[in-house]
């Protein structure tokens, strides 16, 4: 009985060295990722003179904000068509009323 304590015990112990390694791994790339991240981020910056209003719409259009937010209020659009009319007052003109009077 002691020795198979002592087994599960030491396969529990060797399970949570396995967990610690593969966060430590993790921990690892996403810090070379980050550090990766910011060389792109100074190199533009330094590409654009410092300027960070230009390296941001740089950054903006290169990465299809614009695009997507067109698209995003497209479909919300197109989502109300259903609930939005639009009413004419009968007559020809713009200024004037049905009753004629400006």
């Amino acid at each position: 009985m002691k020795q198979k304590a002592e087994g599960e015990q030491y396969a529990k112990f060797k399970e949570a060295e396995g967990n610690l390694y593969a966060k430590i791994k993790k921990a690892k790339v996403l810090r070379a990722f980050a550090d990766a991240q910011g060389f792109y981020v100074k190199t533009l910056m330094n590409s654009f003179g410092g300027n960070y209003t230009a390296m941001r719409d740089y950054m903006m259009i290169n990465n299809r904000m614009f695009e997507n937010i067109a698209r995003i209020n497209s479909d919300a659009v197109q989502g109300l068509q259903s609930m939005i009319s639009i009413g004419t007052n009968g007559g020809d003109s713009l200024e004037g009323g049905s009753n004629g009077v400006n």
